[in-house]
């Protein structure tokens, strides 16, 4: 029968309702056993290799006990043993190793029935095998091979087992028996990368526990698990790669016949809605009853919710860890008091809010009211019964990104299951530690290699090692999928970014410009400083820009239509001036810079005293605007001091107004003898004739001075 490793099964069991009367811990029981409920069994695949005629893809179910290897896969020759086939007894050492090297790995061959299956995948271990397989001796569907929760001896045994552990259907185990039967060679690999479901880079993961510690040897491994995970669920979950919650089996005492013989008070909470289904081993039932832990149970999921709510929920493994450890029932301390010492000691934001939260939360636990956590509860485990995700058959269960996980329940195998369920490349570093998996990259690989030796190092596919194995990718500038991989031709494929021109490369391309034009970065191409030349064609000032040169002009100018050459404004006739009256226009080059003169009509005068000489005052009031009266009189100044007053601003005028002349007119001289040079020297085109002409430039400067200094 051929199956995917991913395919999953339930099936019903039924068995007489009396055994759930024989104990308190019959609740659990109860789940596994009773008829009409559903079972989740978790498979992976089996790849047959040899021999060729039974060849194919099966499947297995996952003991829960032993080490599944999540996330990869265990290759080896099958050994079926000549005596003792069924495994009840310790097989003689070397059994499954005698015949072959000690490098071979070894898969036992065990058929069902006659003890438990622990005891069947121990005594494989012991004689050498490196994974067992059990042989269904009936055909009915798959089921999950588990230990018995009332046999300690048996439940001891898990703690031994470090192989990984599956059952096949017979048919599948017949084949195999019959082919090791005809002396053939029966090879196989069971592979566990798709019995989790891995969507994202974040994993969900929930632990179904209990805070009683004495209730046998389940109770004590779960209370071993919190002490010893507590630090990297901690971690994992402040780092935001996991997301976990908390969850108790809870049920009413109506429901639970055994228990309501035994006392709904003594086992039960709020008038017997919320029972704990475990029991409390002798002696110490004398001192505590099974609603002591269904107390704990609640204050447990009250911690949670605040914390959670509080953005805090990795500290409940600080909690439960603390609990598990200082709060013992056989050391006489379970309870609220041990509880509140550990709450006051957490590191919580507000611990004063957090401590009247709990115990709001816990409120009046003998009221007969439901209380809306632990309903919640009740409600969440019923909604996965109905969406066909099968009942929490036992404790402890851990169910990650919803799959039941099966195996061992220590930090390791946890922590592997955890890792198996992160979308690959997305695990956090602690799974890719040599203890969880093996470094594909180090330990050999199938990563293209280029051919070329030359270029084998640098061009050679990357190797990157994942928790499921290794992906390769090509180097850049080859495409494939990693294991063959082949050189890309950018330019002739047009999926370079050049502006100009593409030329192929090993590994990639490169870009070149057209004459005239300059690279920029890796592909753009833009014009060269084209004002070095000409000045950019520009009449007066020229910038570069990517875009081409960019001309501009002297205040007082303004751009034609061509961009280049600049002529005067007419602040006059646009109306861009502040004289008073008259406003006459004046080209800048000769008026010292000015780009209008101010005038007055007839009768008016430029008032001397407004420093841009724009306001017009009546010649008439002209004495009086300067403070003289009609007898002649200045109460500020007199005749003298007046007319000196305006012989020197007159003065002072001419003279500034000469001085800027000058200054124009020597660096309009300088520009045309500059101009005048570059149309006989190629400036431009040599280095050290660009320095000449400077020499030449400045002779014929103060050749220029010496002129105007004859003129003078």
């Amino acid at each position: 029968m051929s199956s995917s490793s991913s395919s999953r099964r339930g099936f019903k069991r039924a068995m007489p309702r009396t055994l759930l009367c024989l104990a308190l811990f019959g609740l659990l029981c109860h789940t596994v056993v009773s008829a009409g409920n559903k079972f989740n069994v978790q498979t992976h695949a089996i790849y047959l290799k040899e021999p060729s005629d039974i060849a194919g893809e099966y499947e297995g179910a996952i003991g829960d006990f032993g080490i599944p290897l999540y996330g990869g896969s265990l290759s080896g020759r099958v050994v079926f043993p000549d005596e003792n086939r069924n495994g009840c007894k310790e097989y003689r050492q070397g059994t499954f190793t005698r015949d072959y090297g000690s490098d071979e790995v070894i898969i036992a061959l065990v058929e069902r029935g006659d003890c438990y299956f622990a005891e069947k995948a121990l005594n494989a271990q012991k004689a050498g095998a490196s994974a067992a397989i059990i042989v269904d001796t009936k055909f009915e569907p798959l089921i999950t091979m588990t230990t018995p929760q009332d046999k300690p001896s048996i439940q001891a045994l898990i703690k031994e087992i470090e192989i990984p552990t599956a059952l096949v259907a017979k048919k599948v185990g017949d084949q195999m028996v019959l082919a090791l039967a005809e002396g053939k060679a029966v090879l196989l690999e069971m592979n566990w990368e798709e019995s989790m479901i891995n969507p994202d880079n974040r994993v969900e993961w929930e632990l179904w526990t209990t805070s009683n510690d004495a209730c046998g040897p389940s109770c004590e491994q779960q209370a071993e698990f919190k002490e010893n995970a507590a630090e990297i669920a901690m971690e994992l979950e402040r780092q935001g790669f996991t997301e976990f919650k908390p969850h108790f089996k809870i049920r009413s005492c109506d429901g639970l016949p055994a228990v309501k013989e035994a006392g709904c008070n003594d086992n039960c909470i709020h008038n017997g809605r919320y029972c704990a289904g475990e029991h409390i081993s002798s002696p110490y039932d004398e001192t505590y009853k099974v609603r002591d832990v269904m107390l704990e149970n609640k204050r447990q999921l009250c911690i949670f919710d605040y914390l959670k709510r509080s953005e805090q929920p990795g500290l409940w493994w600080k909690y439960a860890s603390e609990f598990a450890k200082r709060c013992k029932i056989e050391d006489g301390n379970f309870g609220g008091d041990c509880s509140r010492e550990i709450q006051k000691e957490l590191k919580v934001s507000d611990s004063r809010e957090f401590l009247m939260d709990v115990t709001r939360c816990m409120g009046d636990s003998n009221a007969d009211e439901p209380h809306p956590l632990l309903e919640r509860e009740k409600k969440y485990e019923m909604d996965r019964f109905r969406t066909g995700h099968g009942h929490i058959a036992y404790l402890p269960s851990i169910l990650i990104n919803t799959i039941q996980y099966r195996g061992r329940l220590d930090k390791a195998s946890i922590l592997r299951g955890i890792c198996a369920g992160f979308k690959e490349t997305s695990e956090p570093g602690v799974c890719l530690q040599d203890a969880l998996q093996v470094n594909e990259c180090d330990s050999g690989h199938s990563c293209w290699i280029n051919p070329n030796a030359s270029l084998a190092e640098e061009f050679s596919s990357t190797c990157l090692d994942t928790f499921r194995g290794h992906i390769c990718m090509c180097p850049k500038g080859y495409i494939g999928d990693g294991y063959y991989c082949e050189e890309i031709n950018e330019c002739g494929l047009g999926t370079h970014d050049c502006d100009h021109t593409c030329i192929n490369t090993v590994g990639g391309y490169r870009c070149e410009c057209e004459e005239g034009f300059v690279k920029v970065g890796h592909s753009q191409c833009v014009r060269g400083d084209e004002c070095e030349v000409n000045n950019g064609g520009c009449q007066h000032h020229c910038t570069w820009s990517i875009t081409g040169p960019k001309c501009s002009c002297d205040h007082g100018f303004e751009l034609t239509e061509n961009g280049k050459t600049c002529v005067d404004i007419d602040e006059c006739a646009r109306g861009e001036h502040e004289c008073d009256q008259v406003c006459i226009n004046t080209d800048p080059r000769h008026s010292a810079g000015l780009a209008y003169v101010c005038g007055c009509f007839d009768g008016y005068t430029l008032d001397l005293q407004d420093p841009l000489l724009q306001r017009c005052i009546k010649n008439d009031n002209l004495l009086k605007h300067w403070g003289v009266d009609a007898g002649g009189k200045s109460t500020t100044f007199t005749a003298l001091e007046i007319t000196l007053i305006v012989l020197v601003s007159v003065t002072a005028v001419f003279v500034l107004g000469y001085v800027l002349y000058r200054w124009r007119f020597k660096r309009s001289m300088n520009s045309e003898i500059r101009s005048i040079l570059q149309q006989y020297v190629p400036l431009d085109d040599k280095p050290l004739g660009k320095g000449k002409a400077n020499a030449v430039l400045n002779t014929s400067s103060s050749s220029t001075s010496n002129l105007e200094q004859g003129k003078m």
